[in-house]
């Protein structure tokens, strides 16, 4: 690693500097470190798409599995990973991190640990299960620390009960190869 920094003689300026360092770096260890069994459960979650009570038909899930496999396939930076279940909490409905679902930047109470509910999500107002296919697939706010500063994608595989109402989230942090994904549509 190379870094051209200006002098800086602030202290507090210093020490925030170095935080943002060790924080990069550990951002970087934890995602190369997860990084296959990431890559391992997309594909896994690919695989049981067709075979799940999905309130979706079977174009649109083999479209999402097709799309799932595509993007294991080097067109996607894993960064993070977690398992969320939708529960009724203080009278509304929110998503919880499942406790050791975590992998990569999201592994032990890294980013998107907070309870969140259901009405706070952007694609809430979307049809009963908040997207329009079995996939949702997004931007964060939040600027990546691993290979490129841009700000993260955002990739979530819905569970559905019998009824067809959302009761589980796999979501995935990182960053899509757009460059490929041109090359995908073309």
């Amino acid at each position: 690693m190379l870094f051209e920094i200006e002098r800086i003689s602030n202290a507090d300026e210093i020490e925030s500097l170095r935080k943002n360092i060790v924080a990069g770096v550990e951002d970087v260890c934890a995602s190369v470190r997860d990084w296959p069994l990431m890559k391992a459960k997309m594909l896994a979650i690919a695989d049981e798409l067709p075979t799940l009570n999905l309130p979706f038909d079977k174009d649109t899930l083999n479209e999402a599995q097709n799309f799932l496999k595509w993007i294991a396939d080097d067109h996607f930076t894993f960064l993070g990973f977690r398992e969320y279940r939708v529960v009724e909490e203080g009278g509304d409905e929110v998503l919880k991190p499942i406790a050791e679902s975590g992998l990569g930047i999201m592994r032990d109470g890294g980013h998107g640990m907070a309870v969140r509910s259901l009405k706070s999500l952007a694609a809430t107002g979307l049809e009963k299960s908040g997207s329009v296919g079995a996939l949702i697939l997004t931007k964060t706010n939040a600027r990546s620390r691993v290979h490129r500063p841009g700000h993260m994608d955002y990739l979530s595989v819905l569970g559905f009960n019998e009824a067809g109402n959302p009761v589980v989230e796999q979501r995935f942090l990182g960053l899509l190869d757009v460059i490929g994904l041109h090359d995908a549509t073309a």
